[in-house]
């Protein structure tokens, strides 16, 4: 039997994560290995990228590109060229698959729990990275956390608001009406991503407008609704061969000639 200490929990928020959003775990990936990329070849420079400095002793020279293989899908990798002599980042390309785990799994604890150093000094450490100092993990967590943070809190209005409406019933006490809750996912108005609008007035969900009591669009102002679907319909009359009407269906079925 499987207990709760057996389950691996980086794997379980990277397969989380990459069934919901695969696009989002490329990005993040892309954005941690470019990263990293960039400080090996700053610490190779001798100065950061754009920097003026007199420890300067090499420079970049534009980039090539390599394909490597997630979980996620194909990443393009922009590698870093040097003036004088090369950089090749040979534990992201020479251990794919161990390189491919390890960062899958630091870039899914930062997303849900946030980037930090330590964190980001692991994740060197067990990719083989000698070339980095600590100071330059802490740089490069700093800029990472902000990238992440701004991933997480993007807009949401690139494409069409999906509302899946679950309800349940509400607890029914002494003197109380029949009613029920309604979940939506979206944003509010304290635009905090949450379940907003959930209206215990029957007549509200009639008009068609406690759904969206408390969404607002994030950006753009007003947009127009494409389409509705409701679960309040007034009762359908029954019909001929309906199963509430079971003579009266089988007298339907009796041919006039007879």
């Amino acid at each position: 039997m499987t207990s709760a200490h057996d389950i691996d929990l980086h794997q379980f928020l990277t397969d989380r994560l990459t069934d919901a959003s695969p696009d989002l775990l490329r990005s993040l990936l892309s954005t941690f290995i470019d990263a990293l990329m960039g400080a090996e070849a700053d610490s190779l420079c001798g100065a950061g990228f754009g920097e003026r400095s007199e420890n300067r002793t090499n420079s970049r020279n534009g980039y090539r590109h390599r394909d490597f293989d997630t979980r996620a899908g194909t990443l393009d990798i922009a590698i870093p060229k040097l003036r004088q002599g090369s950089y090749f980042p040979d534990w992201l390309l020479q251990r794919r698959k161990r390189a491919e785990r390890a960062l899958t799994s630091v870039v899914a604890t930062c997303y849900l729990l946030g980037v930090s150093t330590r964190r980001m000094e692991k994740l060197v450490d067990s990719l083989g990275i000698t070339s980095l100092s600590k100071s330059q993990v802490s740089v490069m967590a700093k800029d990472l956390d902000a990238q992440v943070e701004a991933f997480r809190s993007r807009p949401l209005d690139a494409g069409p608001y999906t509302s899946q409406c679950r309800r349940r019933p509400r607890p029914q006490g002494p003197g109380e009406r029949a009613g029920g809750e309604r979940a939506r996912p979206g944003r509010g108005r304290s635009e905090r991503r949450g379940l907003p609008g959930n209206p215990g007035n029957r007549g509200d969900l009639r008009r068609g407008r406690g759904r969206l009591v408390g969404v607002l669009p994030v950006a753009g102002g007003p947009r127009p609704v494409r389409g509705a679907i409701g679960d309040l319909r007034r009762p359908r009359r029954p019909r001929v061969g309906d199963r509430r009407l079971p003579a009266r269906g089988r007298v339907a079925e009796v041919p006039d000639a007879l």
